[in-house]
């Protein structure tokens, strides 16, 4: 495969691959579930895609960036997704959307998402870019709240990400899995910083996930230090959506 080379990385994807991606059936959408721990029951999901070939996710949207296709490459894994919300299993209350910061203004999301107003839709704003202006943020926010949608927030992991919490105030807040980790060495600094967190999500009803649950001893701790929900390959791995249904009936 022919690699592009930039300042900062190696594209290993070619624009003709992404260009056919776009104009054919992919990404493939797969969903992991969000998983309530009081109940043990899927509350919801994020939606992740899956791209052919050996490069991740993230290699591809990576790429798509760099020829210019990183918005068109996001909005056809929201249309992808959002095109089976008939399908989402009834007792579900989320489904995350993840789209860039920088994205949420593009007028195209607006048009995906017109018909599927209510509380199910939830945009999970990535860690992966920097957040626009106040203003523009906080009013394009209040938009899509005004319309039923809600925000979660993904890979707050050190008070370094305390300013992104404040300026954004999620309905959802996702613990990042290197977070979930330091809590298995007992890391008191990341065991304060997630009490701070809670706190939060309390105070402002907003339900707070921890990302990156592998093991028995990890769920373990999270229910410990009351955690409401979590997410990772212990608790359910990401699946296509008929796979992911049949599997909860």
């Amino acid at each position: 495969m022919t690699n592009v080379h930039n300042s900062t990385r190696t594209v290993t994807i070619l624009k003709t691959e992404i260009q056919a991606c776009l104009a054919g059936v992919g990404p493939m959408i797969v969903y992991q579930p969000i998983v309530h721990l009081e109940t043990g029951l899927s509350i919801g999901a994020e939606a992740f895609s899956r791209f052919p070939g050996a490069a991740s996710t993230g290699a591809w949207f990576e790429a798509a960036e760099w020829y210019g296709l990183g918005a068109d490459l996001e909005m056809r894994a929201v249309e992808l997704t959002i095109a089976r919300r008939a399908t989402w299993p009834t007792p579900w209350k989320m489904v995350c959307l993840n789209i860039s910061p920088h994205q949420i203004a593009d007028p195209r999301l607006d048009a995906l998402l017109e018909p599927y107003t209510g509380r199910w839709t939830v945009l999970e704003l990535t860690d992966q870019t920097a957040l626009p202006d106040q203003l523009v943020l906080q009013q394009r926010l209040e938009q899509l709240r005004q319309r039923g949608l809600r925000v979660a927030l993904s890979g707050l992991a050190s008070r370094d990400d305390l300013p992104r919490l404040r300026r954004i105030q999620p309905e959802i807040v996702k613990l990042d899995p290197r977070l979930t980790a330091s809590l298995m060495i007992k890391d008191t600094t990341a065991l304060r910083f997630v009490e701070e967190i809670m706190t939060r999500g309390r105070r402002d009803g907003a339900l707070v996930v921890a990302v990156g649950i592998e093991n028995a001893e990890q769920l373990d701790i999270a229910r410990a230090i009351g955690i409401e929900a979590v997410q990772g390959y212990h608790v359910g791995k990401p699946q296509p959506l008929d796979t992911l249904i049949a599997a909860l009936a």
